[in-house]
């Protein structure tokens, strides 16, 4: 058998199979010719059938896409109205399907016992039970709400255990969280410098204007992200965490990319105009110097650092800049109008919810309260930080569950960093560690870590340094799915 009788091209090379080819490329040619959208839709089902062969072949090549996507799905409804939001749930579930079908022949799932699969699972668990919350009103914003809040855990970090758990692997996150990063960041500068596009002021025009418009100039920009809260932590956070990267790495070409992406995020922080941002690398330095062991970087570090503070906090310099500005009024938050109307609007939810330990039902608050339950008290309420949002959801009893859930994550991370032996290595996850706590503590102003793109880099972040210890013997775990057989 020569090697073309292998092909899948020799299987329809009969009669047969050549008539029913030709039969299919007439009628396509013919439906083209009366509407010309079937082209589209014929170039996008080869594409997908194309995508789900090599996801097939190669499961992690999905959770590449997703990655990607996830910086990229809400931003881009601006200009495609469809909820691309979805795509990263259909990846998701694509990859499950996909690797059902493989039967998990050679899958390990001895990865995932240990406390991140357990806490994500008790945290999924509460969540779902709040579906039978008596003061929930809606089972549809249950389904919208609890993808980035517990969903995306359970069904993404075991899917890195077993298909995306290589030191290779690794890389292959960090190169497309940068780089996409970097575009972000230019983007953001170009909204800046040049102007917005017509879909974007369309987007402020629409309501967007009322947080990104202030002073009357637009003063915050937001690039591909779904608004200038997300872009400026995710941008803060892939600042911060390439500069700790950079910190462990001795080849000069990976250095200068670290020091590229910490620039044009660091930049793409202050464009943005969010005050919380300032958190992260504030937050995320001052863990990596405890983590470090390293006191001579602990001291240099901590007078650098109070010298920055110092500079943005109780100077003018760059004031003249709107977005500095903006950042600047961090530090006199006592004196801001916005946060005496939160400490109000705190003091009103704990009022209302002195006879709900369970909350008012995910969904319930913010966005998706104001779709599907308007009207509500918790669909009015400004629920600003994530803690008050799952506070006000799930309630005083689903508030202490996280909070200890997340604890308990932490605290293992933080384990496992101080036992780490080869320096690069545990100077990476270091990094992995101080960016998810530094996410976390910013969490109390914004809903961070519960919408993308952060939420699928938090649980990376945790997957990445559980899997750690293996690489630090030089040791890999199986990859799962991971071969060139076929349909």
């Amino acid at each position: 058998m020569s090697d073309f009788d292998k092909t899948g091209a020799y299987k329809i090379y009969t009669k047969l199979g050549l008539g029913i080819l030709l039969f299919v490329i007439v009628l396509f040619g013919y439906a083209m010719s009366e509407n010309s959208q079937v082209l589209f839709i014929l170039i996008g089902l080869i594409t997908s059938l194309f995508l789900i062969y090599k996801i097939y072949q190669k499961p992690s090549i999905a959770l590449n896409g997703l990655l990607f996507i996830s910086f990229f799905a809400v931003g881009l409804t601006r200009l495609v109205p469809l909820p691309l939001g979805l795509t990263v749930d259909f990846i998701l579930l694509l990859t499950w399907i996909i690797l059902f079908f493989k039967g998990f022949n050679g899958a390990d799932w001895s990865i995932k016992n240990n406390s991140l699969t357990y806490c994500l699972a008790i945290w999924m668990l509460y969540c779902f039970f709040e579906l039978f919350n008596p003061d929930a009103e809606s089972m549809l914003a249950w389904f919208y709400a609890v993808r980035g809040l517990a969903l995306y855990g359970v069904f993404l970090v075991p899917l890195i255990f077993l298909v995306y758990n290589k030191r290779k692997d690794c890389t292959a996150f960090i190169n497309i969280w940068f780089a996409v990063s970097i575009f972000l960041g230019l983007y953001g500068a170009k909204q800046y410098w040049f102007g917005l596009f017509a879909f974007e002021q369309a987007w402020l025009d629409q309501g967007g204007a009322v947080t990104h418009v202030l002073w009357g100039e637009f003063t915050r920009m937001f690039s591909f992200s779904s608004d200038a809260n997300q872009f400026g932590s995710s941008q803060a956070h892939a600042a911060m965490v390439a500069v700790i990267f950079s910190f462990g790495e001795k080849r000069m070409g990976r250095k200068i990319f670290y020091y590229i992406t910490a620039i044009v995020c660091f930049y793409g922080m202050v464009i943005s105009g969010t005050r919380g941002a300032i958190i992260i690398p504030s937050v995320g330095f001052a863990v990596y110097l405890i983590l470090s062991r390293n006191y001579k970087i602990l001291i240099l570090g901590s007078v650098l650092g109070g010298v920055l503070l110092y500079i943005i906090a109780f100077t003018f310099v760059f004031h003249n800049v709107a977005p500095i500005r903006r950042m600047r009024s961090a530090f006199s938050a006592t004196e801001d109008a916005s946060f005496q109307v939160r400490i109000e609007n705190r003091v009103m939810l704990d009022s209302y919810m002195s006879d709900k330990p369970f909350g008012g039902g995910i969904g319930s608050a913010g966005v998706w309260g104001k779709r599907f339950s308007p009207g509500n008290f918790l669909a009015d309420f400004e629920t600003d930080g994530q803690y008050v949002r799952i506070y006000a959801e799930t309630g005083i009893v689903g508030l202490y569950l996280y909070y200890i859930i997340h604890i308990i994550i932490i605290g293992k991370m933080i384990l496992i960093c101080w036992k780490l032996k080869k320096p690069k290595l545990r100077n990476l996850m270091i990094g992995f560690t101080c960016g998810t706590i530094a996410l976390m503590v910013v969490n109390y102003g914004a809903a961070v870590t519960i919408a993308l793109p952060c939420s699928v880099i938090v649980l990376w972040s945790m997957a990445f340094v559980y899997l750690s210890p293996k690489w630090d013997k030089d040791e890999e775990y199986p990859s799962f799915g991971d071969i060139n057989d076929s349909f």
